[in-house]
């Protein structure tokens, strides 16, 4: 970024998702309202809900997911426009209540945005690895190299440790993911020097 540039952070409420669903789950909840696209949205009040397809396999579908909104002009417990970086992976409780408040949604947005399920999914330990917790620019294959690492390390972790001790295991992890997006940054930027 230019030094002349002043970083802006726009007024957005924005929490993105990735979810894995067998093709037969794809078939019977989604595949009629996706209407031959890869891409479906739906405006609920001043909530956007977006659904794409990523990828479709023989037996599994890839699915990315946005709720976004524009950030309240007063205190609004979603937007943090100052909070550090590490911080970018906790999601408040408002986030589950405002999505639980979302009634009555049509198919395919139903099965994707219900609260019980997303808070299931933190309440569980379910573990971010690879480029969907440390995303880095396409060089070389590091980003698949880092998240086959990972793999490894988590496997590791849990026998070692079992499954208790998941966020110790991310927590574990966040210097060395921060360090390859940065040398990632650095690489990209010299390669254009």
């Amino acid at each position: 970024m230019s030094s002349r540039m002043k970083l802006q952070v726009l007024p957005y409420v924005v929490f993105n998702g990735k979810r894995l669903i067998s093709i037969t789950e794809y078939m019977e909840t989604m595949h009629d309202y996706m209407q031959n696209s890869v891409l479906t949205q739906v405006h609920i009040g001043d909530i956007l809900l977006e659904i794409s397809v990523n990828d479709i396999s023989e037996s599994h579908v890839d699915l990315s997911h946005t709720y976004s909104r524009l950030a309240k002009e007063n205190d609004d417990t979603l937007h943090k426009p100052d909070r550090l970086i590490l911080h970018a992976i906790d999601i408040p409780e408002e986030f589950y209540e405002e999505l639980g408040a979302l009634q009555d949604l049509e198919p395919p947005f139903k099965a994707i945005f219900d609260a019980e399920k997303a808070l299931w999914l933190v309440k569980h330990d379910v573990v971010l690895i690879g480029d969907a917790v440390h995303a880095t620019p396409i060089l070389g294959g590091e980003g698949a190299n880092m998240a086959i690492r990972d793999g490894i390390d988590l496997a590791r972790h849990i026998a070692m440790h079992g499954i208790d001790a998941l966020e110790a295991f991310s927590n574990s992890k966040f210097e060395v993911w921060k360090k390859s997006v940065d040398n990632s940054k650095q690489m990209i930027e010299k390669m254009h020097t």
